[in-house]
């Protein structure tokens, strides 16, 4: 788990759950682990989706299309702590404590506009 200066974990906040008639929207608040990373600084042009045509839903949706470096999950990590046995639809190793934590790129997150930058770059040059 990341750790701040004092030592104490840096759990990233509770989500937040923005709501319409239609959608359900989970908003996960990072702030408090881009303070233990560094900025890359890649994204030198806009977002890439707004250098295409995509719809709404798809750039709502881009960050969490995009899996995260796994060395990233510690940072990520949000909510109390469990154990396996607790629950056991989950199918996992009993006496260990989890947390939950993101496996794709936060919104939020400190490199998360970098990443997707470079993602969207990369397509284009593919193309």
């Amino acid at each position: 788990m990341a750790r701040r200066e004092d030592r104490r974990l840096s759990l990233a906040g509770p989500p937040g759950a923005v709501r319409n008639i239609d959608v359900d929207r989970v908003i996960f608040d990072r702030r408090p682990a881009n303070s233990c990373e560094y900025r890359l600084r890649w994204a030198r042009l806009p977002l890439g989706t707004q250098l295409s045509r995509v719809s709404g839903e798809d750039s709502k949706s881009y960050f969490f299309q995009l899996e995260n470096v796994p060395y990233s999950r510690p940072y990520d990590a949000s909510g109390r702590q469990f154990k396996g046995e607790e629950n056991p639809e989950l199918q996992l190793e009993a006496g260990r404590a989890k947390r939950l934590t993101l496996r794709v790129c936060a919104m939020g997150g400190l490199n998360s506009a970098d990443v997707a930058q470079a993602t969207h770059e990369a397509v284009f040059q593919q193309a």
